[in-house]
């Protein structure tokens, strides 16, 4: 399998609105700062690796597949947006369970 860089412009309207998902949660969280940037970029980082081994296992399993039989670059730049957010929520989750 190969990766796959022609991919539907609309691929890029995801990738805006998971962005502006993003940035919502950070202005909504008011947390700026070296330390907090560093860890959602780990987040992200372990998302992208999450989802190639699920990718790379349902796709050995023939569970779904690609229809150019090639990998579209632009889903682990998705996925590492999606753990960024993913980190604010888990973040905003665990301040409501102190209060």
């Amino acid at each position: 399998m190969s990766l796959y860089f022609n991919f539907s412009p609309g691929w890029w309207i995801i990738v805006g609105l998971l962005t502006a998902i993003w940035i919502g949660l950070w202005i909504y969280r008011r947390v700026f700062s070296l330390k907090e940037l560093k860890q959602q970029i780990i987040t992200g980082l372990i998302t992208v690796a999450l989802t190639i081994v699920v990718e790379t296992i349902a796709i050995s399993l023939h569970l779904w597949d690609y229809p150019s039989g090639n990998w579209p670059a632009v889903l682990w730049l998705a996925y590492f947006i999606v753990g960024l957010g993913a980190y604010h929520v888990v973040k905003l989750v665990i301040g409501q369970e102190k209060k």
